[in-house]
């Protein structure tokens, strides 16, 4: 079962908010789903702010074998 919280919007939130809510997902083995359509502020209604998305890349990055 899908909860419908688990789909998340990232606009307004650090990267280390972002990543201390994956960390929690993948403790207890859940899905964490970002809806991210653009980086920046104008490229769409669904985005990531500029400042945030290359430390959240670099922690999925690190990570990528345990996510």
């Amino acid at each position: 079962m899908i909860d419908q919280s688990t789909f998340q919007w990232p606009q307004g939130r650090s990267a280390v908010e972002l990543s201390e809510e994956i960390e929690r997902a993948v403790a207890g083995g859940d899905w964490m789903i970002y809806m991210i359509h653009g980086v920046g502020e104008g490229t769409h209604s669904l985005y990531i702010d500029e400042d945030e998305h290359q430390p959240l890349v670099q922690f999925l990055g690190e990570r990528q074998d345990e996510i």
